[in-house]
Parts: C-alpha cells; structure tokens; sequence
C-alpha cells in the first residue's frame, strides 16, 4: 500500500508538472558558458526602422559590450566574411603591415616607418568602411606624423593638423611617443582649432542609416552638420544587411554633400524576413519560433535574440524586449520600460533596465 502511495504521488507531481510546462517560459541553457552570442533585432510597431530604432540598435550594441557576458553578433561583419573573403584578406593584411610600422619606429627606423605608415593609410582610405572603428587610422597617423618629424621630413607639422582635424579632443599615448611629439601635437591642436568649419549632408538610400565620421557615431540620415573643421574627415555610412560605404571627404567652407547608396549583402533577404517573423512575438502558452529563425540560425551562428520592439509617443519610448532562447527554441524572457528622450541620463536608464532584463 506504501508503494502505491508513494507512486500516486510522483505520477501526481508528474502530471502537474506537464500541465504546468507549456505555461512557463523555458530556462536558458547557458549556466555553463561563459559568453552568450547575441543577436539584437530592433525594429518599431510597424516592423521597420526609423531614427529612434537605429539610436537604440547603437545603445544596445555598447551595453551589450558593457555587461561583458554577452557578445554582440554584429551582422555586417559576419555578412563581410561569408559574402567578401578578399576584403577579409587585405583587412588582415592591413594589421600585420601596422606591426611593422611599430616595430621600425621601435627599432627608430624612422625613414621606413614613415613610408610604410604613409602606403598602408593609402590602403587602408579606401578600406576604412569595413572597420569597426578608426582606431588604425589614428594610431597609424600617429606613427606617420613622429616618423615624419624624428626623421626631418619637410613640413612634419602638418600631419599632425590632419589628426587634430579629425578629433580635436585626440591625445598621443605619452607611453609610445616622447616630450617632443607631444609638444609638436599640442601646437598643432592650437592651430587647427583656428581652421574654418565647413557644412557637410550625407544622405543614403536606405535611408536612417547609421552616420560615423572619423569613427564617431554623430547620427542617422539624412544627416547634416555645420561643425566639422576643414580638411579630410572619414566619413562611415551603415546599415543592418548592406555593404557600409566610405568615403574619405575634403570639407571646405562650402556645402560638402555626401550620397551614400548601400548595397545589399547576401544575408538582407533572410534578415528582413527574420524581422517579419518575430513582430507579432509568440504567447506564453505557446512559445516557440517561427520557422524563419531556425532557418536563420542555420545561417549565423548564434546563441539567442534579443528583440526589441519600439513605439514613440511624443518625447517618450516604449520598450518591448523579448528574448528568445536557441537551445530551446522559445521565448525565455520578455520586460518592458518607458524611456524619456529629454532625459539627462537615458544611456544610464537603458543600460540599467537591459540589464535587469538579462540578469540570468
């Protein structure tokens, strides 16, 4: 009789138990990793893009960075390797010959330094779209301007104006490069802050694409600005799915327009298709994912989702964040916040509420 009541009791929990499983959300199985590959998809109520989805796409990618157990899935540079293996090749390139051009400023083989430096920014103009940054521009730059000044190259001086116009705020790494240098940089900097500034407009077709000049994010297009110093500015346009465009631009006092028209990578389809699929998320009782995102996990290597649905009414946002689980194939959490754009801490309020959601 014992055992009979011990097993009416497990075949009870176990009934409970299945009854209850299509209520719950599934759990996450990542206890054991210590990065989780993540894929952010923002899109507003009507399934597109606009100005506040791509100011968000930008938040939510430095955030992801920022709670360090995440990796952000970054479509573009995925797309660039699967779809351009030659690009791949000459980026990598790019960073060995960068190598050199350190160790001949270390060994003050400044003739060489400054010639290597000099042809791989030559390259490197018309490959600085497919960079996440320009931190190799500036370091190479740099490079270029103390070789140009250690080894007497006629005007050095003015190397260094073309950084100080590029980011007036940039400072040589006191740990790379001696009292001298510095000095020379800081004079410099003096000088370019007298330089006129020119207008510059970027539009892009599609348009709200991300805008970065000198590989600061300023903005969406169409955008414009009246601040920028006259000289050369690296100008970056992206979006989700399309090739990024650069384009190194002269601005001088006039109007200095830039049209950006991108061109799609191979993965767009899947992508717009993979938006579609998750506007109208799953129910709780039936948490499972569209055909579309298992056919795109079999496309990009990736852990979960993170999809974030938008509405702007006035100055205020509205957050949706559902996050879908891929071991699983459901839906494992979903929040929601309010977001003021006239608030004086919204990057710190995203962050913390991103991070609430994701705390697992």
């Amino acid at each position: 009789m014992k055992k009979f009541f011990i097993l009416f009791i497990i075949l009870s929990f176990f009934i409970i138990s299945c009854g209850d499983k299509t209520k719950k959300i599934v759990h996450l199985r990542y206890s054991s990793l210590d990065t989780i590959k993540t894929l952010p998809i923002i899109v507003n109520e009507n399934g597109g893009t606009d100005q506040v989805t791509v100011f968000l796409s930008h938040l939510t990618e430095n955030n992801l960075k920022k709670l360090k157990r995440f990796e952000f899935m970054d479509l573009n540079n995925w797309a660039m390797m699967r779809d351009e293996p030659n690009t791949v090749v000459k980026i990598n390139k790019i960073h060995q010959e960068m190598k050199r051009v350190i160790i001949y400023f270390q060994n003050n083989k400044m003739e060489k330094s400054f010639d290597l430096s000099e042809k791989v920014l030559t390259i490197l103009s018309g490959k600085f779209q497919f960079f996440e940054d320009l931190d190799e521009i500036f370091q190479l730059k740099s490079y270029q301007a103390s070789s140009a000044m250690l080894s007497d190259v006629i005007d050095s001086e003015r190397f260094f104006r073309e950084i100080a116009v590029m980011d007036f705020n940039y400072d040589f790494d006191s740990n790379k490069f001696g009292p001298g240098i510095l000095k020379q940089f800081k004079e410099a900097r003096k000088e370019a802050k007298r330089f006129r500034k020119g207008t510059i407009t970027v539009n892009s077709s599609p348009v709200t694409a991300k805008v970065f000049i000198n590989g600061e994010y300023v903005g969406v297009t169409p955008y414009h600005s009246e601040k920028l110093r006259v000289g050369n500015q690296f100008v970056k346009v992206e979006a989700d799915g399309f090739r990024p465009y650069g384009e190194v631009v002269k601005v001088q006092s006039r109007e200095n327009p830039v049209d950006a028209i991108l061109k799609n990578y191979s993965i767009h389809r899947e992508l717009n298709l993979l938006r579609i699929s998750l506007v109208t998320p799953p129910k709780k009782d039936e948490p499972k994912f569209p055909r579309t995102v298992l056919k795109f996990k079999r496309v990009i290597p990736f852990d979960q989702i993170l999809f974030i649905k938008t509405r702007t009414v006035d100055s205020h946002i509205y957050v949706k964040v559902f996050v879908y689980d891929l071991p699983t194939t459901s839906l494992y959490k979903e929040g929601d916040f309010k977001l003021n754009l006239e608030s004086d801490n919204l990057e710190e309020i995203y962050y913390n509420n991103l991070e609430r959601i994701l705390n697992y």
